[in-house]
């Protein structure tokens, strides 16, 4: 039983809990909603665009670059979709659902898989929740209903970065820079705490990244490598070259037209960067950085969370999940504040509560909440040990009831707490207790069945809560024969 209670159980990296009421967003051309707008709105052929909702605030993003979108007038009820038209639809959880309504049957595509059906309802995955769009591409001419898409709690626009040497944002885009054999430099972007860097790909490739004042756009040499700052999947990295000088490659894979689009991937989000290196001469009128952050929560009352990199804003998901600092602990429970209802600064350690699901987490430039009663540490990847810092370390654990709950990391064996969750760490250990209950269930701290009686009454030897032998109980909390004891 000792060896039981000790033993460090499975790190936790999820949570459920009650969802809260959804909203239900409409794109309707057939059913006239919003009323004001849907079938009034300019046709979007050749460019890009959105479409506004009943909600407001929500936008369909329409990219008819090489298709069209056009809405067939006030007594029509449906809006021709060409061939190549793609819509990002918003979604902000793995519980969102899109339902999209075609006049008879036309191929097309959700997130590159095919379908010919009209009325399906699709649900959103991780990929598109941290990005925050579902991708419908229009593989032949035709003509489209409606889009509903039912969704957790109202999306928020994604922070966003830009260098834009066309437009001159921000102004300090127009400022020379470093050029040369193995030159290297730092390019600010329009968020302060957010800059890219370049450099020569080898020592011996002559590195530049230069503003052109005639042209409004960047000379990128052939041999010159970029990195723009990534620290989520959801993160998306747009690049808008001038006319066909597109000689580069994202993430490794050539670019093939004017607009780049890429979503950061796991290794990239590992090494801190994506990068743009040019192959040939290009000139680029913009690179604009999309932050996104994602929480996944699985099948466990509660989760740590850490967010690496970037502030974010609690305010919007909390209609469903709630997140949480940890500001003390007792023999028996943690104390937690009360549910955060706004900004949390970058590499916070966070306890999250919440329905089951991957959740988009808006990004914000920076925050100025005060986190220093916070007792919750981000995680690094690396073992944390039982008293680093001569404290007592905690992870979220399973106990034997199947339980969340902080358990105390034993003596010589470390825990691993990853990049994106997080560990409490106090400056002492709570009446020796080897675990801490969430939510102050004094009965639930071992799992172990809970007896209460006198002192004579009782038969066996006795253990206090972190596996020590008491000689000599009074009153109090005891394990003896695999039990709970409270001798009164």
């Amino acid at each position: 039983m000792k060896k039981n209670l000790l033993m460090l159980l499975t790190l936790l990296f999820a949570v459920v809990g009650g969802a809260n009421a959804s909203i239900t967003v409409k794109w309707d051309w057939q059913n006239n909603i919003p009323s004001a707008t849907i079938r009034t709105f300019s046709e979007i052929n050749g460019t890009t665009g959105s479409v506004a909702s009943d909600q407001d605030g929500i936008t369909l993003y329409v990219d008819a670059t090489n298709g069209k979108l056009a809405s067939r007038g006030e007594n029509q009820n449906n809006a021709q979709i060409n061939a190549n038209t793609i819509l990002q639809i918003p979604v902000v959880s793995t519980a969102d659902q899109v339902t999209i309504s075609l006049y008879s049957s036309y191929e097309y595509t959700i997130d590159g898989t095919s379908y010919t059906n009209s009325g399906d309802t699709y649900t959103a995955t991780v990929a598109d929740v941290a990005r925050g769009y579902m991708e419908f591409v229009q593989k032949a001419d035709g003509y489209i209903y409606y889009i509903h898409a039912t969704l957790a709690y109202v999306p928020v626009a994604p922070l966003t970065a830009v260098w834009d040497w066309k437009n001159g944002n921000p102004s300090t885009i127009t400022n020379s820079t470093p050029e040369g054999t193995n030159a290297s430099g730092s390019i600010a972007s329009s968020i302060s705490s957010i800059s890219l860097e370049y450099k020569a790909v080898t020592s011996s490739d002559y590195a530049k990244l230069q503003y052109r004042s005639g042209n409004h756009d960047a000379h990128f040499y052939t041999g010159t490598e970029i990195h723009v700052p990534v620290s989520s999947i959801g993160d998306v990295v747009t690049i808008v070259s001038n006319s066909n000088y597109y000689n580069y490659t994202v993430g490794g894979t050539a670019a093939s037209a004017i607009v780049t689009k890429h979503q950061a991937t796991a290794g990239e989000v590992a090494t801190g960067y994506v990068a743009i290196i040019a192959t040939s001469d290009s000139y680029l009128y913009s690179i604009s950085l999309e932050k996104h952050a994602s929480l996944t929560i699985t099948n466990c009352e509660w989760a740590t969370y850490s967010n690496a990199g970037c502030a974010l804003d609690f305010a919007n998901p909390s209609a469903a999940i709630n997140a949480y600092m940890v500001t003390g602990a007792d023999g028996t429970a943690i104390t937690k504040s009360e549910p955060l209802t706004g900004t949390v600064p970058a590499n916070t350690g966070l306890l999250i509560n919440g329905a089951a699901g991957t959740y988009a987490i808006p990004v914000v430039a920076s925050s100025t909440t005060d986190v220093s009663t916070n007792l919750l540490k981000p995680g690094t990847g690396e073992e944390v040990a039982y008293n680093a810092n001569d404290g007592f370390n905690y992870v979220l654990a399973l106990n034997s009831l199947n339980k969340p709950m902080f358990q105390h990391i034993v003596s010589g064996t470390p825990a691993t707490v990853p990049v994106g969750k997080a560990y409490l760490a106090l400056t002492n250990n709570p009446a020796g207790a080897p675990w801490l209950s969430i939510i102050g269930d004094e009965d639930d701290t071992t799992g172990i069945d809970v007896v209460r009686g006198r002192m004579e009454e009782v038969r066996g030897v006795f253990y206090d809560l972190s596996g020590r032998r008491v000689e000599n109980p009074t009153k109090g909390l005891f394990i003896v024969n695999g039990k709970k004891v409270i001798i009164k």
